[in-house]
């Protein structure tokens, strides 16, 4: 009996970014993950700019910049809150990060989201022991966080590994700017897709 051949590796990225895209998260408590594929964001001039730089890694780089800014203001504001730092992203000046820069910005966004939602927890929790000791704990309404995706291994794993399934994309961060340096974010781009990652 001949198996049945398993998804692409482009089949499992599609899965993935549509996955993403339909979760929507906690406003202000959690990590946010947006991702899109590369398609859905190149424009005509972008897709002749990407095919002309071939593999001239500097004029890929130029190229993955434009990339980035066509995903903040089109994608990234499409398909996210009003809140949602799209102003402080088109302003932001987005720079690539190399080496271990990448992993530190990611770890920033991480460690940023699971302090908000340890603060959460503990004023729940807190609010829940006061219910409980005054007998009203059947007024309490549910829990800020339930439902919403607050999931940061699972986030780490799609953003680190998932969406890009073996190949290194180019990371990208906000630069510092007059009011010093940024709040977390980084965006990866691959010749397949575009996500960003981000404390809101």
């Amino acid at each position: 009996m001949q198996r049945e051949p398993g998804p692409t590796r482009q089949a499992r990225q599609a899965a993935l970014v549509e996955h993403i895209c339909e979760l929507w998260y906690p406003r202000h408590d959690g990590a946010w993950l947006k991702a899109a594929l590369l398609d859905e964001v190149l424009d005509a001039s972008l897709r002749e700019a990407l095919a002309a730089a071939g593999s001239d890694p500097q004029a890929r780089l130029a190229v993955h910049r434009q990339i980035v800014q066509a995903f903040i203001a089109v994608f990234f504001r499409d398909n996210t809150s009003e809140d949602s730092r799209w102003g402080d992203f088109m302003d932001a000046s987005w720079e690539p990060r190399v080496g271990d820069e990448p992993q530190r910005c990611i770890d920033a966004v991480l460690a940023g989201a699971a302090e908000r939602i340890a603060e959460i927890e503990d004023e729940e929790a807190a609010a829940r022991a006061a219910a409980e000791a005054g007998g009203y704990l059947h007024a309490l309404g549910q829990p800020a966080l339930a439902g919403l995706m607050i999931d940061l291994p699972a986030l780490r794993e799609w953003f680190t590994h998932g969406l890009w399934e073996g190949v290194e994309p180019t990371w990208w961060a906000p630069a510092p700017d007059e009011y010093g340096p940024p709040e977390p974010a980084i965006v990866g781009v691959s010749d397949e897709l575009v996500a960003i990652l981000w404390l809101p």
